[in-house]
């Protein structure tokens, strides 16, 4: 009876940590389409916001939500930032590094090549977009009730 209890308790454990680990892989496979998703969105808010500058909206409701998208575009605009500074301080010590190199050849050796952003930088940036992609649905959804009043 024992054994039978145990077994279901650490099936249901290993599924939990299978589903867990599923996640932040994807997490962390899917950041470079997530930050070309990310940079697309942003243009559009972007656009968004310049328009309704142009408009002079004048609803208290609706510039309140502009202020929101507003700071969220801050958010995404930084998160881009973060992105490419990590790749250019990525080729910069790896430049350094073929730098130092004595005797070198002129084909460049694949340890040498541009590195690509660790895991732990992926992770974390991934993380980012899903807190801001959260913030866009909610800022959408506080749209839709300021429109329907």
């Amino acid at each position: 009876m024992t054994d039978a209890v145990v077994s279901q308790v650490v099936a249901m454990v290993a599924e939990i940590l299978k589903d867990k680990i599923r996640y932040e892989v994807d997490l962390v496979r899917g950041v470079d389409e997530e930050l070309l998703d990310l940079s697309d969105k942003l243009k559009t808010i972007k656009n968004v916001l310049d328009d309704a500058e142009n408009r002079g909206v004048k609803e208290s409701g609706v510039k309140g939500w502009l202020k929101k998208l507003e700071n969220t575009a801050y958010e995404m605009d930084d998160i881009l930032d973060e992105w490419n500074y990590e790749l250019l301080k990525r080729e910069t010590e790896a430049s350094a590094k073929s730098k130092q190199k004595i005797g070198c050849s002129f084909i460049p050796s694949p340890c040498l090549c541009f590195k690509k952003v660790s895991i732990g930088v992926r992770r974390d940036t991934g993380k980012k977009i899903e807190n801001v992609k959260a913030k866009l649905d909610q800022i959408f959804q506080e749209k839709d009730v300021t429109n329907s009043n």
